[in-house]
């Protein structure tokens, strides 16, 4: 692949994004929200810090790669991560976070995208690196 257009790396536990609840009100929310919103925003401000400073936002495919780092439980010796939270509901988050930071006009533009979890090591604390390409 050609360098990407973006290439962010965001720290932080990652944090998935659910499916949308209904109050008695009617009023939808995350039942995670307080978690989160600050997750997605971090991601946002990171994505919007990156940008080249004349970005207009991206009117063609996009291909989006995700590598999320989780920290590591003491008793956990396997390499990879099999337990929650969903890669589909991680790349959930993702996806609203480049929206909201103005990446793209909109989110149909991503044609392809790649999510893995990883435990955290000394190279990479919890976080997630978010890599964007033109396509």
């Amino acid at each position: 692949m050609s360098t990407p257009y973006i290439d962010v790396y965001v720290e932080g536990t990652p944090v998935p994004q659910g499916s949308l609840r209904a109050s008695r009100q009617g009023h939808l929310y995350y039942s995670n929200a307080k978690k989160l919103t600050p997750w997605r925003n971090a991601m946002t401000d990171a994505v919007q810090d990156a940008l080249p400073s004349d970005h207009e936002p991206i009117d063609v495919g996009v291909f989006v790669q995700m590598e999320f780092y989780f920290p590591r439980p003491k008793t956990v010796t396997r390499e990879q991560k099999l337990t929650a939270p969903d890669t589909d509901k991680l790349a959930r988050a993702v996806h609203d976070a480049l929206t909201n930071a103005d990446l793209y006009t909109d989110d149909s533009r991503v044609v392809g995208f790649m999510a893995r979890k990883h435990y955290s090591d000394d190279e990479h604390p919890p976080g997630v690196r978010i890599r964007v390409w033109e396509d």
